[in-house]
């Protein structure tokens, strides 16, 4: 089956088409390679978004390359290298917020880089062992082993579960804030993006 849409008409809505239209599994080998790059670009935003809330991926870099994607696989005609310049900046000013909050965060509650260690490798083992629930369980359980984590090393510094309790608590809290702050220039970044497909 050879795609029935045209580089010109390559839009989100005909790629949605591609994806929900009942075609035989074997037939997918035979899209146009175009369409499949463009379901690529799709796959990397959708879990950059997903990443948002994930201790160990970067979400705004997967959505970057999900618009580098777009932009290379369409030869740069919607979505422009100034586009892409400016997803960069957005992706970065995203990083370096969830960056500054979670380390203020684990500087008020006394925490070490074991502890910050602790929460990378916590949330990692969390999203494999509940990833059996998909999204939601990958997500929670990366949450969960992450705040565990850092409550884990925590306690082993200072044998004290009441102050590794805490600590937990007031990481938990400037996680929170950064997560929700990416999670905002995320959105905005896939909506510069959008706007840009659109309107070209």
């Amino acid at each position: 089956m050879r795609c029935q849409y045209s580089f010109e008409e390559l839009t989100i809505e005909s790629i949605l088409d591609y994806l929900f239209t009942d075609y035989p599994i074997h037939e997918w080998c035979k899209m146009d390679s175009q369409i499949i790059f463009y379901i690529l670009a799709i796959i990397l935003m959708l879990i950059g978004l997903i990443a948002a809330v994930l201790p160990v991926l970067p979400g705004p870099v997967l959505i970057w390359l999900g618009a580098l994607t777009w932009a290379w696989t369409g030869g740069f005609h919607r979505v422009s290298w100034a586009t892409l310049i400016v997803l960069a900046v957005v992706g970065a000013v995203a990083m370096v917020s969830d960056l500054i909050a979670t380390s203020s965060s684990g500087k008020k509650a006394g925490l070490t880089w074991h502890a910050t260690a602790g929460s990378i490798t916590g949330g990692l083992l969390g999203g494999i062992c509940l990833s059996v629930i998909p999204i939601i369980g990958t997500i929670g359980g990366a949450i969960l082993g992450a705040l565990l984590g850092v409550m884990l090393v925590q306690y082993h510094r200072t044998r004290d579960w009441t102050q590794a309790r805490q600590a937990a608590k007031v990481y938990a809290a400037g996680f929170l804030l950064g997560r929700l702050f990416e999670l905002g220039l995320d959105l905005l970044m896939v909506g510069i993006f959008i706007v840009a497909v659109v309107v070209k």
